[in-house]
This record gives C-alpha cells, structure tokens and sequence, in this order.
C-alpha cells in the first residue's frame, strides 16, 4: 500500500504514444486495432481509425484520438464488448488521458520556453537504472523484450525519461522559486494528527478492463452495504478484501504518518469522522472501504519537527501550485477541450 518512488513513469504506464502528423490513418486497415476501433467506432464516433479528430486544441500541440487510441488498446488488451459496457465509461478513460497528455504538452513547451534541456548522458544514464532493476531481468535486452510486450519501444520510453527529467527540472526552477511557506501555516500543520489508524477492505483493478472494473465497484458497493448494516468488519476483511498485507490483521493499518498511503487513501483517512466507514475510495490499487478507528497528534515541541512540517508543507504547497500553473498555462496556450 506504501508509495513507492519509481525512477520512471515508465514503471507506471505513464508512457506516451505520439499521433501521426499526416492525414494517414494510425492503423492499416488489416491491424487489430483498426478491427477493434471500427467496431466501436459507431458507438462512439470519436474513435474511428479512419479519421484524426481533434479531442484538445492546444497552441503547443493539439490533442488528437490518435493519441489516445493506442493507450485504450492496450488498456483493454484489445477486448471491449461496447454492448455490455456503457460508452460512458469509455469516454471517460478516454478524457481522463486526453487531458494528461495536454498538461504534459503544456508543460512541455514552456519548460522549453525556459530554457531547460535534458542532455542525452543523463537519459542514457536513467535508462540504465531502470533496465538494471532485478525486476526486468537485470539486462537491457531483458527490459527491452519486456517494454515490446507491452507494446512499447525504447524511443519510447527514452522520450518519456527526457520528459520526466525536463518535468522535474521545471520543478525545480519554476515551480519551486514561487513557493513560501510562513511560520503561520507550520504552526497550523502542528495541530493536525500525524498519524491514523484503519482497518480497510480492497478490491484490486489493477489490469481490468473497463467492463470489469465496473463490475468490481458494484461488488464493493454490496459490500459497503453490508458494512453499514452492522456486520462485523474484520469478518467482512477476511472474506473479501485482496489487500494480503493487511487481511489476516483484519485489515489493519496502525499509526501510519502522512505520505505514507497514495492519495485518496490517505485523504479519507485523515479527514473522516473516527468511527466511520468511508463510502468508496478509489486509488491506483482499486476500491477501498475504510473504517476509521484513531488519530494522534504531535506530543514533541514545535522547534524540534519545525523541519519535517516545513518538508511536508512544501510538498503540499507544489501540487497547489502546480494546479495554478496549469491554470495559466491554459490560457497561455489556448486550451479547448473538443468533445
């Protein structure tokens, strides 16, 4: 359940087909996925293989459902029954990935408007930490087999790691320089808890269909049902959840600090009444039902964690800013969603 800091986005799917510049079609007419795409393109006329149609206009970079095309294909595995799976959701994922890969075209291009490059040693040098990593086999032939299985190359992924690199860059020299963080915000962070305690329910999505993930969510929300009711909530853990860290605990997780759980966990665990069951929280792992059961706060003195709030605060205050950023950004770039 922990984050974990990956060198890539590779590592988290994060990868980024680039749409074709030409009126050609993306796929051959022969090409699974131009099969796949025409049969659902009735119902949703804005994935037709046979035409490039503009999702979001942008002064840096329009974009297009040929970008997003490949990415729903491999999120399905190239198996979608549109009559059993309600269009909605489709588009849905198809919005979701049209609007990150705006932001990314937005910050993007004005990372270069400030100059910031990314040399070829410090990609190639990236690269190699990933490909090392035990989990691909330990060899670059090894990493490279595992990207192409997935339907990617290692331009690829070189041209995700450039992005990334140049991201944090931005960061840094952008993003960073309009951040303040003042003695009375730290003193207002020392009264909120510092740790929470749960007992959680999850059901996994992870490499779901849409079809399935759907199905899943009904399932939870037979189960949340259940846990409203007054059924005992460690019984319902052990009979349902998926989480094997924590299931034979009745799902527990004790006295864990922020930034310790991804988001969405987190959030719910530090906000909702103590007492409660949460309805439905999804995150990168699933659906999550949690009961809350405590919070602490900080006994130490002031002085003595002033610096780890200070850390905490700055992390907080980025993601802020980076939403205002985007904001600008929009304007700056003329931003216009098309569907």
């Amino acid at each position: 359940m922990k984050k974990v800091l990956i060198v890539s986005m590779i590592l988290m799917g994060f990868l980024v087909g680039c749409s074709k510049e030409s009126k050609q079609p993306l796929y051959s007419k022969n090409a699974p996925e131009y099969i796949f795409f025409k049969e659902i393109a009735d119902s949703i006329p804005l994935l037709d293989p046979d035409k490039k149609i503009t999702l979001i206009a942008l002064d840096c970079g329009d974009i297009t459902n040929y970008d997003v095309m490949p990415e729903l294909y491999r999120a399905v595995g190239g198996q979608l029954d549109i009559h059993q799976i309600p269009s909605k959701y489709v588009l849905d994922f198809v919005k979701q990935v049209a609007m990150s890969f705006a932001d990314r075209n937005m910050f993007m291009a004005d990372a270069k408007e400030h100059g910031i490059t990314v040399s070829e040693e410090k990609i190639e040098e990236e690269l190699k930490l990933i490909w090392s990593d035990p989990r691909f086999g330990g060899t670059e032939e090894d990493f490279k087999n595992f990207i192409e299985s997935q339907g990617f190359t290692m331009d690829m992924v070189r041209k995700d790691i450039h992005d990334g690199l140049v991201f944090q860059a931005y960061l840094e020299q952008v993003i960073d320089p309009t951040i303040d963080v003042s003695e009375d915000v730290l003193q207002e962070a020392y009264k909120q808890p510092v740790t929470a305690t749960v007992r959680h329910i999850l059901l996994s999505t992870q490499g779901q269909t849409p079809e399935e993930k759907a199905k899943t969510r009904e399932k939870m929300e037979g189960i949340l049902e259940k846990a409203r009711s007054g059924e005992d909530f460690s019984k319902l853990v052990k009979e349902y959840s998926e989480d094997l860290g924590s299931k034979d605990q009745g799902g527990l997780y004790e006295n864990f600090s922020r930034g310790q759980m991804v988001p969405a966990f987190e959030d719910a665990a530090f906000t909702e009444p103590i007492g409660t069951i949460t309805d439905i929280v999804e995150t990168p792992f699933g659906f999550h039902i949690l009961k809350i059961l405590d919070r602490k706060f900080e006994t130490r003195p002031y002085e003595e964690v002033r610096d780890s709030l200070l850390e905490n605060e700055l992390v907080v205050l980025r993601n802020s800013a980076i939403e205002a950023r985007l904001e600008e950004l929009k304007k700056k770039y003329n931003y216009s969603i098309k569907f």
